[in-house]
């Protein structure tokens, strides 16, 4: 039995996730989580590695959402931009639908 903790098909769920990017220490990579009115989540933007940066992030407000017993956390995505490996840097995107525990 899965538990759904965010369905991106909701155009307000996008507004419990804020950006966590290398500016915290310096850097300059900007990301952000917005919703598509395709249905879903875009998580999109450009990684740097000046000034010592070199990563992007988006973290959920904070909320019960655990459940007990879980084993797995399911992510849908759908289509990918540039996956960004360690060590590179460039623009990204990444379509969200749902996130769920199972």
């Amino acid at each position: 039995m899965t538990a759904l903790l965010f369905d991106f098909r909701d155009p307000l769920t996008a507004n419990d996730w804020a950006a966590i990017d290398d500016r915290v220490m310096g850097g300059i990579s900007r990301s952000r989580l917005r919703h598509d009115p395709k249905g879903h989540a875009v998580f999109e933007g450009e990684v740097s590695l000046e000034r010592n940066g070199g990563f992007a992030s988006v973290r959920s407000s904070p909320g019960e959402r655990g459940k007990p017993g879980a084993e797995a956390c399911v992510i849908e995505i759908g289509q990918v931009g540039l996956m960004i490996a360690a060590g590179q840097a460039g623009h990204f995107a990444l379509d969200i639908t749902r996130i769920s525990l199972a």
